[in-house]
């Protein structure tokens, strides 16, 4: 009876798939389904007109070229479908995707932010105290942007009770974008953005550019990734603190509808300076 058993070919197929796992190699799966195109040719094939075989024979041999010159082509121009669910099921994977950023890619920054900020000031500055970044560099503004970069920090530990890593860049196909902070919450990935501006200087529209550099990153996480992930977005105004109020619900209403957590925190330059700080004089406003 058993050797019956084994005779039966349907019985044989189906002991043999239960020795297989499940395929997620998306090249295996590629060779599965030209090894089914030659496979069925063998019955196919005898059945055809003469005039019928020669063009069958030239799809045999066209179709895993085009099948491998499609997969590589999606690999090149949109590499994000390729991941399911389940390849970042626990962060791990993604998460080394973040590394400390360099010296040379800080500096990047810093001296991208600092001419950020030379372009906001220009407007009220004499033509003999506008040098551009580098006359920036000679005066206080770098210190008073790390000084509130350093407390802004510090306070976003004190409330998540969790320490923050400093400077950690995110590597994608197209570039790589440094965050002054991460936070790897339990089923959660954290990112914290520092912005400073001086008195006087627009708010608006570098924290919406920032903010849409950021967003732009984010869109090419997985999907899986994407809905783990959340900013934090620190602004520090060095101007009256009866500003603050006003500014938090200007970026409130700019925010828009975003796809995943964002807090926007106001602080003041002033509060951040002193030696003790009250977490209730910062301005949180939850979107997304």
């Amino acid at each position: 009876m058993l050797s019956d058993t084994f005779q039966n070919p349907i019985l044989k197929t189906w002991l043999m798939l239960e020795k297989f796992t499940l395929i997620n190699n998306p090249l295996t799966i590629i060779g599965v389904f030209a090894a089914v195109t030659e496979l069925g040719a063998t019955v196919v094939l005898p059945v055809l007109s003469l005039e019928n075989q020669g063009i069958y024979l030239w799809f045999l041999m066209a179709f895993p070229v085009l099948l491998v010159v499609l997969f590589f082509t999606t690999l090149l121009f949109n590499h994000r479908v390729m991941y399911a669910p389940s390849d970042f099921k626990d962060e791990s994977d993604f998460f080394r995707s973040f590394r400390p950023a360099s010296q040379e890619a800080r500096e990047r920054k810093l001296l991208v932010q600092l001419g950020h900020h030379a372009k906001g000031q220009e407007a009220g500055a004499s033509p003999s105290c506008s040098g551009g970044v580098e006359g920036i560099l000679d005066g206080n503004i770098r210190a008073r942007y790390s000084l509130a970069e350093e407390r802004a920090m510090n306070q976003i530990a004190m409330e998540l009770r969790v320490p923050v890593m400093r400077n950690m860049s995110c590597s994608t196909g197209d570039g790589s974008y440094v965050f002054d902070g991460l936070v790897r919450a339990p089923e959660r990935t954290i990112a914290v953005e520092v912005q400073y501006f001086g008195y006087g200087e627009a708010v608006a529209a570098r924290f919406k550019r920032e903010f849409s550099r950021i967003l732009d990153l984010a869109e090419r996480f997985p999907e899986a990734i994407r809905g783990n992930f959340s900013l934090i977005l620190a602004v520090v105004v060095d101007g009256p603190e009866d500003d603050v109020g006003e500014l938090a619900l200007r970026l409130r209403e700019g925010l828009g509808e975003v796809p995943f957590p964002v807090d926007v925190k106001v602080f003041s330059m002033a509060e951040l300076r002193g030696s003790s700080w009250d977490s209730s004089s910062a301005d949180a406003v939850k979107a997304g």
